[in-house]
């Protein structure tokens, strides 16, 4: 049997690497604070202040002018700055300013922080689909929430690119990774199940953009890595990022509408890039494979893809390492459901997919 493990942005994050659209949201945020705080300096704070960039302007009156510009609890910036800024924003396509009052350019950029602020979570590539759903008979809407998505993936694209410029020193290697993914004889890491007494061909299937894998230097030249999501700073594959389900309902009414706008970032599309797609379909066909999965939250943004591998008759196995919370938390039933919505046979979802009992920590 093969083995195809798909590996998640828990992955990046069991390596102590800050990856989540959390971590990019708050970056964000503080950068624009500092670049208020630094242009603010050369000016008169008795009074009032006008502040503009590509994604703000903020006209601060001298009572405001000490709160924005004083540094906040290091865990909670961004909340801070954040929910003091949106009391005050003003919803509107005009600058409509009394002696304050801040106007954010991006609206999705704002829906998204504001979404963080109630929830403290955020999926972009979900929040972009739903947004794309109830404003499709705006097709005016539709373009400008490209252009505002198309930003932010950029954005969060140079943000990964700093923040794994110093991969070496950031990186935290994990011994209980290495002893799950590349023990020997060749990948057995559960001896007592017969159904995986070793695997014929290994394929790693990365969903992170992160050159994180890269730092297990002693990875199995036999072993396939498939970047299907793309790389950082690689032009022959570029990172893919948008919404993956082209199965539902709502998609078919998009199709419909004969305006590639509507469509522009489904990752079906995207695969077409390269020959990732294809090659990991090469993969599944030849051998029956079990799938583990590290990382990977399984959700609906990627529902075409998972839906192929985890229907696909010759997938006999799903083991998920879960991520451990605590002593008493963990998030394997979670993933268990997400993966389950992936299902449209539920007898073959329970069938494959390994219980909690059968099932082994991430992190």
């Amino acid at each position: 049997m093969n083995r195809l493990i798909l590996i998640g942005n828990g992955f990046d994050l069991a390596h102590g690497l800050k990856t989540r659209y959390t971590d990019f949201i708050d970056y964000f945020w503080e950068k624009q604070k500092q670049e208020y705080i630094l242009k603010s300096r050369k000016h008169n704070l008795s009074k009032d202040y006008f502040f503009e960039n590509e994604n703000l302007s903020i006209k601060a009156s001298k009572a405001i002018n000490d709160f924005l510009k004083a540094p906040n609890d290091k865990s909670a910036y961004f909340q801070n700055w954040f929910k003091a800024l949106k009391r005050y924003f003003v919803k509107s396509n005009e600058h409509l300013y009394d002696r304050f009052g801040i106007f954010c350019k991006n609206n999705f950029l704002y829906h998204i922080s504001d979404k963080i602020n109630l929830i403290n979570w955020v999926d972009v590539e979900e929040e972009y689909y739903q947004e794309l759903i109830r404003n499709m008979e705006d097709i005016s809407y539709v373009k400008r929430l490209n252009k505002e998505f198309d930003f932010i993936k950029n954005a969060f694209e140079q943000y990964l690119i700093e923040l794994c410029s110093n991969l070496e020193n950031n990186f935290k290697y994990n011994n209980r990774i290495h002893k799950y993914m590349y023990s020997n004889p060749p990948y057995n890491i559960y001896s007592q199940d017969s159904t995986s007494k070793g695997a014929k061909e290994m394929m790693l299937l990365n969903f992170n953009y992160t050159p994180t894998l890269k730092s297990y230097h002693f990875i199995p030249s036999d072993v396939k890595i498939n970047y299907i999501h793309g790389e950082l700073q690689n032009q022959s594959n570029p990172i893919i990022f948008g919404y993956g389900d082209d199965n539902s309902e709502n998609y078919k009414k998009l199709e419909d509408k004969r305006n590639n706008d509507y469509l522009e970032n489904f990752k079906s599309f995207k695969y077409g890039k390269n020959n990732n797609y294809k090659n990991m379909l090469s993969f599944i066909s030849v051998n029956d494979y079990e799938i583990l999965i590290m990382g990977l939250s399984c959700g609906m943004s990627d529902h075409t893809l998972l839906k192929t591998l985890f229907m696909h008759p010759r997938c006999k196995l799903i083991r998920i390492f879960f991520h451990q919370i605590d002593d008493d938390t963990d998030n394997f039933f979670d993933t268990y459901i997400n993966i389950s919505r992936h299902f449209s046979d539920k007898e073959k979802f329970r069938e494959i997919v390994a219980s909690r009992e059968d099932s082994l920590p991430l992190s």
